[in-house]
């Protein structure tokens, strides 16, 4: 092989080594981007599937169990991008909750389910999603930055 070959070749193979590492590094966040979106709505917490069924749009487990008029936004193929809406006379038991330190960075995703205006700072009950109510409304969402869930 003379040496234009070789160069060649060698360029022709970090070619296809940059466009691979490219889509490994971007694949996942514009896949997150392009996964559809699902909705639900509820009128009890009756009506939601359990989750073997779905488990996304199953009743999470700090959810009021009173939660009527319940609306649910979540991405298909990524779990990182998902609001809820709900109407409780009850509430979220914030005794079992954690007070988050800041809002760790707004929602992962936009949804006109959220109020609009967003807590400074918001709770999170143990499923890695940031919680907050105001009166008989009830909000949750995935956050942009990974919420610890340890306590």
């Amino acid at each position: 092989m003379t040496t234009r070959t070789w160069i060649i070749a060698g360029s022709a193979v970090a070619a296809v080594v940059t466009v691979g590492l490219v889509a490994a590094i971007a694949g996942p966040v514009l896949l997150a981007q392009t996964s559809p979106v699902e909705r639900k709505h509820y009128t009890s917490w009756v009506e939601a599937p359990s989750r073997e069924e779905d488990g996304p749009a199953a009743k999470p487990d700090w959810a009021p169990t009173d939660g009527r008029d319940i609306d649910l936004e979540y991405r298909v193929r990524n779990v990182a991008g998902y609001t809820i809406a709900m109407t409780s006379a009850t509430g979220v038991d914030l005794a079992s909750c954690t007070r988050l330190a800041d809002d760790h960075g707004g929602a992962a995703m936009a949804s006109d389910l959220l109020p609009a205006t967003m807590p400074d700072r918001p709770w999170t009950c143990g499923d890695g999603r940031a919680v907050w109510q105001d009166g008989d409304r009830v909000w949750a969402w995935s956050t942009s930055t990974s919420i610890e869930t340890g306590r």
